[in-house]
């Protein structure tokens, strides 16, 4: 289902680039654009009914889920982090700073 949905982004992608190209006119744009669309949000919700109640299936402990993260598609990790996660915040930052500093994120779980 992960690449039917990237399949089907990347054919939003190409219309876009067809479009801003002149190769295809608005109507056509528009046309070929609102299916294409309909299927990705259809395929994203067919992605949160089963990430919803199967994302943590088979992971384990938080030690284990630690060890094995690197080894889980994006799809799957995304999906892991939107069932336990409720929120991100990110507090202001250091004028000049370069780089993020990991203090300055709080997580609110759902759990």
């Amino acid at each position: 289902m992960a690449a039917e949905l990237a399949e089907e982004r990347e054919t939003l992608d190409y219309l876009a680039e067809q479009f801003g190209t002149r190769r295809i006119d608005r109507r056509q744009w528009e046309m070929a654009r609102v299916p294409v669309e309909s299927r990705v949000h259809n395929i994203e919700r067919r992605l949160a009914q089963i990430t919803r109640t199967d994302a943590l299936t088979g992971l384990g402990n938080g030690d284990s889920l630690r060890r094995n993260w690197s080894d889980l598609n994006l799809d799957r990790q995304a999906a892991i982090l939107r069932t336990l996660v409720a929120s991100i915040t990110i507090a202001p930052g250091t004028r000049g700073a370069q780089a993020l500093d990991p203090d300055r994120v709080q997580v609110s779980w759902r759990l």
